[in-house]
């Protein structure tokens, strides 16, 4: 990618609003283009037209936390903290997510499943705990820890990453967090390896519910849509 490209006219830093920020952000963030990136937003925040919001910073931060780099995720949450005020992300209305969670992966894939585990009880000490936090560690303890491939029709999973995932489905319950269908689905695939079918079954069960939630709020949106009813629109999507 040529970096003129992304930060060519019509805009400049004098005159970028927030959601063209973001737009640049997560070209940035998806070309892995991390030092760049953060050059650029530091660029254009200081025009912005708007006060800044905190999605802006989430493809950046995104692409610190998968690259392991520890030193940007923690900078960048910082920044975010600074100039927001708050490390919340307002992209996400129907669930509750922290930018924290990425300086939980960024130390997971830097320095192993213990150092992510040991940010995690932080984040429940600042009460920045969210079902995002679990999404990122499972995909640690499966990741680090070894998928062993497949066998006939289930995958073959490590008995460290079986612990794990067990361990953090029970903690996930008692801090009161409902697993999303992409939660539900990895977890499935645990219990099937320990022969579970009983909570194979449950688990499958909300990840059907978890699916059928999403899908019927989209038939729904659809429909006030093509009403017309762009009010009531409005007021779902800002729930």
């Amino acid at each position: 990618m040529k970096r003129s490209v992304a930060i060519s006219d019509p805009y400049n830093a004098a005159k970028c609003s927030g959601v063209t920020l973001a737009s640049l952000m997560q070209v940035l963030g998806r070309a892995n283009q991390l030092p760049f990136g953060r050059e650029q937003l530091s660029k254009y925040l200081s025009g912005l037209k708007d006060k800044p919001f905190t999605a802006i910073w989430r493809p950046l931060l995104h692409s610190a936390a998968v690259s392991g780099d520890v030193e940007a995720a923690e900078g960048l949450y910082n920044e975010l903290l600074a100039a927001c005020g708050s490390s919340v992300f307002d992209s996400f209305k129907h669930r509750t997510s922290h930018a924290f969670n990425y300086v939980i992966l960024a130390h997971g894939y830097a320095n192993g499943y213990d150092a992510a585990r040991s940010r995690l009880d932080e984040a429940r000490a600042l009460g920045q705990i969210d079902v995002l936090s679990y999404s990122f560690m499972f995909e640690l303890a499966m990741s680090l820890h070894g998928r062993l491939g497949r066998k006939r029709d289930h995958m073959v999973i490590s008995e460290d990453s079986r612990k794990l995932a067990l361990g953090l489905w029970e903690d996930m319950k008692a801090d009161g967090i409902e697993p999303h269908a992409a939660l539900c689905h990895r977890m499935f695939h645990v219990w099937v390896a320990e022969g579970n079918d009983e909570m194979a079954e449950e688990t499958f069960e909300k990840m059907k519910q978890a699916s059928k939630k999403i899908l019927d709020r989209g038939k729904d949106l659809a429909s006030r849509w093509l009403g017309g009813d762009l009010d009531e629109v409005k007021r779902l999507l800002s729930d």
